[in-house]
């Protein structure tokens, strides 16, 4: 018969309390350890729990704010607690979660992998629970931070309770000691399996929660496609009374593996990960981008790594790749793996405008020329491959032909496209010097007879 979670729990937390007796010195700084990792993730709370979901998600995600509560749940999966031994390599979620740097997941088959992004909670609460079910019945487990005696009961808990009092509050981690308590079937209604209670410490708690949900609602989440557990999947996100799917029909979307005129830099990629030891990406990664039918909205251009980081790509597009992120997943950080993404995405990015006809009829297509900024590596990249053999020219040429006759703002966008890549002139320059540089940089490339930008020149 398997044991019951209220007995794995047990043994845990007695061992642990051994641990806190025996050596209070590693307590306290993992306590210390625990602390210092929330901060990293500070702003990050529903991305990450979001992240946590997805992983185990079928179907459906719920995120719910409340008053006092953020609740995310899901259909997939439950959360799994087993007792651990020797022979068990892989842990279960419990025993993942109840510890620190310590992931259960696999990169290219989860989108959060290095153990740390749940304690994002303590940035907005010192309560959180978990429930879940198992053989049927539901049960479930409260974590605190700080851990302190008030949180358990002296007739059941006292092996926990000696090992606070010695160890002193704010001196053991919130993993150290998760509280059992049986929980109800009504907990888990519509298809939920698993539900995540994050009890806000108060209203300003509850604001930064609201202001998070505010810029996950502007997510695209086409890209959590590209795991490989979810490539042929909809999940459907319900938030604040909107369902949102993470198919999306009103983009389309390239990759590199499916795209044979890139085996070359396919083959690069996946020899420039051999030679890094990044635990956390996958041995085959993969690069897509994704670009807006019609071309009309500004985009919120970012990089993605199936969920968005606060770096700006530009171009009016999406970029996703197994970048090796930051901790907090935000940043990409300056490598020979991160620059031979952003290499083979310019590439991409200036073939695909060059050759895929579809996009030429668009009315705003400039805005697929358009930096976020001149200087930047990536749009550097980019200019890099629009000039080579000629290519911007060869993309103009398709585009604003003798023919084709766009509204006016669409020509006001392409002069937009030569400023933003004008280089300003430099203090004490020759304005002779300067103007030849512009036109051999960066005019002469939208100098063409057979380049129809300029309205007038139609009449």
């Amino acid at each position: 018969m398997d044991i019951q979670p209220k007995d794995i729990i047990k043994n845990f937390t007695n061992k642990n309390a051994k641990l806190v007796n025996e050596r209070p010195d590693i307590a306290q700084s993992q306590a210390g350890t625990e602390n210092e990792s929330s901060k990293d993730y500070t702003g990050r709370v529903v991305f990450e729990f979001f992240q946590n979901a997805i992983d185990k998600a079928e179907s459906n995600i719920w995120l719910e704010l409340t008053e006092n509560e953020f609740i995310i749940s899901n259909d997939g999966e439950a959360f799994s607690i087993e007792e651990q031994s020797i022979e068990k390599y892989k842990k279960s979620d419990f025993h993942a979660l109840n510890t620190i740097h310590n992931s259960n997941k696999r990169a290219g088959e989860s989108v959060g992998n290095k153990g740390v992004g749940f304690k994002s909670c303590w940035n907005v609460s010192n309560h959180v629970t978990i429930e879940s079910i198992k053989d049927e019945k539901v049960w479930g487990f409260d974590l605190f931070n700080p851990v302190t005696v008030k949180n358990f009961y002296e007739n059941e808990n006292h092996n926990i309770r000696e090992a606070l009092k010695k160890a002193g509050e704010g001196n053991v981690p919130s993993f150290y000691f998760p509280k059992y308590f049986a929980s109800d079937k009504n907990n888990l209604c519509d298809g939920r399996k698993t539900k995540v209670t994050i009890y806000l410490i108060d209203s300003k708690a509850r604001e930064e929660i609201e202001k998070e949900l505010d810029d996950f609602e502007k997510t695209k989440f086409f890209f959590l496609n590209q795991l490989k557990n979810k490539q042929d999947k909809n999940i459907t996100i319900h938030i604040r009374g909107n369902s949102i799917s993470s198919k999306d029909k009103n983009w389309n979307i390239i990759d590199l593996k499916s795209n044979h005129k890139f085996h070359n830099e396919l083959e690069d990629l996946m020899e420039s990960r051999k030679l890094e030891s990044y635990a956390n990406i996958p041995f085959d990664p993969n690069i897509a981008i994704a670009f807006p039918f019609d071309n009309i909205e500004k985009v919120d251009s970012r990089f993605y790594t199936y969920l968005p980081t606060k770096v700006e790509c530009g171009f009016n597009v999406l970029i996703h790749a197994d970048f090796a992120l930051d901790n907090a997943r935000v940043s990409i950080p300056d490598n020979k793996y991160n620059n031979k993404i952003l290499e083979i995405s310019a590439k991409m990015l200036v073939s695909e405008l060059l050759h895929n006809d579809k996009y030429h009829n668009y009315q705003s297509f400039s805005k697929f020329l358009i930096p976020k900024h001149r200087d930047d590596k990536f749009s550097k990249l980019v200019w890099n491959e629009l000039i080579k053999d000629d290519n911007l020219t060869s993309i103009l040429q398709k585009v604003f032909t003798k023919d084709r006759i766009f509204p006016e703002k669409s020509y006001r966008l392409i002069f937009d496209v030569i400023s933003n890549f004008t280089i300003p002139r430099g203090y004490g320059e020759w304005k002779d010097e300067y103007y030849n540089k512009v036109y051999n940089d960066t005019i002469k490339y939208f100098c063409n007879e057979n380049i129809f930008i300029v309205l007038n020149f139609r009449t």
